[in-house]
Order: C-alpha cells, then structure tokens, then sequence
C-alpha cells in the first residue's frame, strides 16, 4: 500500500473478504433414451473453472440390486491434443433398480485437479463384463458434453442409454464473511465458511500500515466439510489508530491463500490532540500535549490532498483556510506518527 492512504480505504472499517471461490459447479446436458449394451460408459463435458473434482453422481436402471467391480478413470484433453488418463480408481460400486449412487473420487491413483478450458470424460468399466445402463439428469453450470462408450465414441441417439451425471467442482475454501468489530478486550475478528476442502488452518496476521506484516496467531480448520463453520480470534492489543487485518488460509500441502484486508480504527491514548475551532473559517489550530514525530494532512472528501506538513518538535500546526481558497464543506484531517495513521477528525468549513 502507498504511504499515501486512498480515502476509501481509510474510511472502510471492515470489508467481507472471499478466498479465491473460483466456481462450484456440475456438467448440464440434456438427457437421452437408447438401448446400448456395453460393459463401459462415460460421460465428457468441458470444465468452466479450476477446481478439484469430488464426487460424480449417477443413476443406474439396471435390474440388480448393484453393480460391483468397476473401475473409474478420468481423461483429460488438453486443445486438439489426445486425451490421456489423468485418474484411476478401481473398486467402485454403484446402485441398480434407478436408485441413485454418489461416486466419491478418493483413494485412486493420479490428479484429480480440474483446469478452466479443458475437455474431460470419465469412463465407468464393468470388468465382469456386466452390461451398464446409467440414467443420468443435468444440474449445475458447466457446458454440456456428451454419453461416451468405453473408448471416448459418442454415443449417438440410437444407443439404448439414458443417463447423466452430476459432476461437482468445489474449491479448497469458501470464505463468505471476515469481520473486525472492537470490543471492550480489543478486535474480535470473526470469519465464516460454507465449505472447505483440506483446509489446515488460518494464521491471522496483522499491520499497523498495511505493508509489514505479523502473525499474531493460528486457528485449526474443519480440514474437510461443506457445513457451515464459524471461527473467531481475539486480538487484545491492536495498534493505536488503524490496525489491519487478513487471514492466510493454509492447506494440508502447504499452498495458501490470503483474503483481503480489513481494518478497524483505534483513537491514541498517547497522542491527545485538541482542534479548533471546528467549524473554522479562517485558521485552523492543531495541539499536541507532547512533542513528537508527525505528519499532518487535510484532504478534502473528494480524496485530494489539499495541506501536508510533518512536524518532529512542535507541539502546534495551523491551517490558514484562505490561503489554501478552500471551499465551505467537510474535510477531513489525517494526523499520523512513522507510517501509523493515528487520528482522523472531519473538520468543517464555514
């Protein structure tokens, strides 16, 4: 951040944050009738966002009770190149008789990673060359594909095939609110998630000018969960005058993100400052009861910076109004010590 603080952000006291919820979405086709007989089927679809894919949920019209032994395999096709297999699970049962079944995508062998612009099939295999007959109705938002047989050939509507998937892309967390309030024992900072996906923890970190940056503290995460999960940290010293606040989220493989930055607002109790008169028509006094480093600055609500003077020994600064030809309005006053914005006062002009 510039030493120069925008005035939006200096009168933002809090702003909800997200991490990096890129989409959550499902494959949407339109489902067809056929009579295919075959001991593989699958599904392509083309991935609108990046993500990791989870679960595949399928609904199968076959006359048993379940079908056993099959083998899941995820292709990728990356622009005009061959689709090669990105993923291999063996060991997967699925439900007959039109009961519906969620495949969970763990345990195999391979990524599991989805990349926005890509094409991808998944390919249920029977081995005991027991024929599948899958049913399958389109939700979420990704851009349709088609019923493929075991070597990725669309099945065209003469094949005896009903089915469709329903193949979601969550991200790691979704962050839906980070919030600073001041209570009586300092910044209560509270955030909320609706899903996480191997979610280690948060650090918390703090700045008193939003470029230097400390931990201040961790909070374990829910690792795996799509409930919600609400989670607070007490910071009991925050700094005079403005104090910032993000959340490093940290995954169980070490990747990371941040969310975006909050603040709250601290008046000093070292820095007593009387200011008068307000509202002021010609000269505009500043007094410090102590001398000190500082940097005085009158910006007008527009953002422009309209007086800027730092003082290291004097105790009293003031403003002549008419040298300045300013305008009858509100503007407001920074007062700050180092890089630390310590007082902000609105100040009228008559």
């Amino acid at each position: 951040m510039n030493s120069k603080f925008s005035l939006s952000l200096l009168l933002m006291m809090m702003i909800a944050a997200t991490i990096s919820a890129q989409c959550t979405g499902a494959v949407n086709n339109t489902s067809f009738n056929a009579t295919y007989s075959g001991s593989a089927v699958g599904q392509s679809w083309s991935a609108d966002c990046n993500g990791t894919l989870n679960t595949i949920e399928i609904q199968s019209n076959s006359i048993l009770a379940s079908i056993g032994n099959i083998t899941l395999e995820i292709w990728e096709q990356v622009g005009v190149n061959p689709a090669t297999v990105t993923y291999t699970q063996t060991g997967v049962t699925i439900n007959g008789q039109g009961n519906p079944t969620t495949i969970t995508v763990n345990g195999g062998t391979g990524s599991k990673g989805i990349t926005s612009g890509n094409i991808y099939f998944f390919i249920l295999t029977q081995n005991d060359a027991t024929d599948l007959e899958m049913h399958y109705q389109s939700v979420g938002s990704y851009i349709g594909g088609d019923a493929v047989d075991g070597s990725r050939n669309i099945i065209g509507v003469s094949a005896d095939l009903k089915f469709d998937i329903d193949a979601t892309v969550n991200v790691p967390v979704e962050l839906t609110s980070f919030d600073a309030s001041t209570t009586n024992d300092g910044v209560l900072l509270s955030w909320q998630t609706v899903s996480e996906i191997d979610n280690l923890g948060f650090d918390i970190l703090k700045s008193p000018n939003g470029k230097t940056w400390e931990k201040i503290g961790h909070i374990a995460g829910a690792y795996n969960s799509i409930e919600i999960n609400n989670y607070e940290f007490l910071d009991a010293q925050p700094f005079d005058g403005y104090t910032y606040y993000k959340l490093k989220q940290i995954d169980t493989d070490g990747s990371f993100e941040y969310s975006q930055v909050i603040s709250t607002f601290k008046k000093s109790n070292t820095a007593a400052v009387s200011i008068y008169p307000n509202p002021v028509v010609d000269i505009l006094n500043i007094e410090f009861d102590t001398e000190k480093e500082r940097a005085i600055k009158l910006y007008h609500t527009t953002g422009q910076l309209i007086f800027n003077k730092k003082i290291e020994t004097a105790t009293t600064v003031t403003i002549s109004i008419k040298n300045y030809q300013l305008s009858s309005g509100m503007y407001l006053l920074y007062i700050e010590e180092g890089e630390r914005l310590i007082d902000i006062r609105q100040i009228i002009i008559d």
